[in-house]
């Protein structure tokens, strides 16, 4: 047996090869016509949920006023920025939650059932 540690191997070597031209064509075939329209279409089939509507903008509009809250005094109770009221109000909430519309509804001595329907 050799002593020499430089030409002792105790591996396989490894050989890279490229994929053949074949692999690569299978991987790009293109989706079947109208495949994308489909896709669309089962998309609208999902209902849409937890979604600001004006009722809910107008109940928070009415309760608010009602009570005479200007928004700022609102947000102030609620402990929020101003501007999240405003989008609320607006139908521009961006991440809308029922659970704080509720509260806030609450805080307005509004009845969320009455609003909110399912």
């Amino acid at each position: 047996m050799n002593s020499n540690p430089i030409n002792f191997q105790d591996w396989e070597p490894v050989v890279f090869t490229k994929k053949p031209q074949e692999l690569k064509k299978k991987e790009s075939i293109q989706m079947p016509p109208g495949n994308k329209e489909m896709i669309r279409l089962m998309e609208d089939d999902i209902p849409k949920l937890n979604k600001m509507t004006r009722e809910y903008a107008q109940a928070i509009v009415d309760g608010r006023i009602a009570m005479g809250l200007s928004q700022k005094d609102l947000a102030q109770r609620l402990s929020v920025k101003d501007n999240v009221i405003k989008e609320y109000e607006n139908c521009q909430i961006k991440n809308f939650n029922m659970g704080f519309l509720k509260k806030i509804l609450r805080i307005l001595k509004v009845d969320p059932k009455t609003v909110i329907k399912k």
